[in-house]
C-alpha cells in the first residue's frame, strides 16, 4: 500500500484590484489594494498559521483601517493577535487601536478585547471561555472595564455566563459606574 504523505505548504496573496470581482459575490465588500494574506499550513505537525494584513477593509457601514491580523492554531491549541488601527461603525461610533487576543487549550480559552487606550473611552475586557461541544459555552468575565462616550463602566468581580441548549445563566455579574449599579445573578429559560 502506497503511503500518504502529510500536506505541507505555503500559501501568499497580494491583492491588487479585488472590488471589481468582489462587486459580483460581495457588493457589500471592498479590500484595499496592498492586503496580503500569507501563512502556511503543515500536516505532519498539525499546524496552520494565517496573517492579514491590509491598509483598509470595509463592509456595508464599518470600516478597518490598517488591520493586523495574526493566528496559529495546533491540534490542542490557538493563539490570535488581531490589531486594527481604527475601526469606525456607521459613521457614529469610532474606535481607535483595537485588539483583540486570545490564547486557547484543551477546550479553554483566555481573551482580552482592548480599544482606546490611553483615552477617555478606554476600555480592557477580559474573560475565559470553556466549550464544552456545540450546547455548552461558559465565560468567566474577569473583572474589567469599558468606557461609552467618556463614562467609564467597571465590572467588579469574576462573573460567569454559561450558555446552556435552552438557558443562560449568569452568576455574579456587577457593573457599576458612580453611583449606579446592576447586578445579575439568574438563569433565563424557555418554559415548555
Amino acid at each position: 500500500s502506497k503511503r500518504q504523505v502529510p500536506s505541507n505548504f505555503s500559501y501568499s496573496v497580494d491583492f491588487l484590484d479585488m472590488n471589481d470581482f468582489l462587486a459580483i459575490f460581495l457588493p457589500d465588500l471592498n479590500i484595499q489594494a496592498g492586503t496580503k494574506f500569507n501563512g502556511s499550513y503543515n500536516g505532519f505537525n498539525e499546524y496552520f498559521e494565517l496573517n492579514l494584513i491590509s491598509p483598509r477593509i470595509t463592509y456595508q457601514d464599518i470600516a478597518f483601517s490598517k488591520v493586523d491580523l495574526k493566528q496559529t492554531l495546533t491540534s490542542s491549541s490557538v493563539t490570535a493577535d488581531y490589531r486594527v488601527n481604527k475601526l469606525i461603525l456607521s459613521d457614529s461610533i469610532q474606535l481607535d487601536l483595537v485588539r483583540f487576543e486570545t490564547v486557547g487549550k484543551n477546550n479553554n480559552l483566555t481573551s482580552e478585547l482592548s480599544w482606546n487606550p490611553g483615552s477617555i473611552n478606554e476600555t480592557h475586557i477580559n474573560w475565559s471561555t470553556f466549550l464544552s461541544g456545540t450546547s455548552y459555552i461558559d465565560f468567566t468575565l474577569k473583572p474589567s472595564f469599558f468606557s461609552i462616550n467618556a463614562m467609564r463602566w467597571e465590572i467588579l468581580n469574576e462573573s460567569d455566563i454559561t450558555l446552556a441548549e435552552d438557558e443562560i445563566h449568569i452568576a455574579k455579574f456587577s457593573l457599576k459606574r458612580k453611583s449606579q449599579y446592576i447586578n445579575l445573578d439568574g438563569c433565563l429559560s424557555r418554559n415548555d
